[in-house]
């Protein structure tokens, strides 16, 4: 699992799928099913996309889970915060699909001001979302945002 953030423009995704094209890693990600429409939809879903209708993301977690028991490998790339506008508290189903799936999580942060990709720690979930979240919160807080007004941590509230 690739947690991948701050997420404040749409040059995050550019960036992100050419590192991982860069690095010859075939990965999954989650997207909003808005941005999948024809043509755009077919290069989305060949890239590894996976649409998710935020309005009704029941049952997301479960489907996730369920790929990545039915593939020998899988790594799936998410924006904890799930949206370019300011947001807290973030999201944690990527925490609860790693947890379950019981795969690594690897922090990758784009830092626009020093222009470049900051590999964080690996750990797995124990299942205390809490605790995790504090690691996902400190070490992002130390990444600057292309956008920096559009990323909230717990101290800023």
């Amino acid at each position: 699992m690739l947690a991948i953030a701050p997420h404040t423009s749409n040059w995050d995704f550019f960036l992100g799928v050419t590192l991982l094209f860069a690095l010859r890693i075939k990965i999954r990600f989650l997207g909003k099913h808005s941005i999948f429409v024809p043509v755009v939809k077919q290069l989305l879903e060949l890239i590894g996309g996976i649409p998710v209708n935020r309005k009704s993301a029941r049952g997301v977690v479960g489907e996730v889970v369920s790929q990545f028991n039915a593939q020998e490998k899988m790594v799936l790339a998410v924006a904890p915060e799930g949206t370019r506008s300011p947001k807290f508290p973030w999201k944690t189903g990527f925490l609860a699909i790693a947890h379950q799936a019981k795969a690594h999580i690897i922090l990758i942060g784009f830092d626009y001001e020093r222009k470049r990709i900051v590999f964080g720690p690996v750990f797995l979930s124990q299942g205390n979302f809490e605790n995790d979240m504090q690691k996902v919160y400190g070490f992002f807080s130390t990444i600057t945002a292309k956008y920096p007004e559009n990323v909230v941590f717990p101290k800023d509230r």
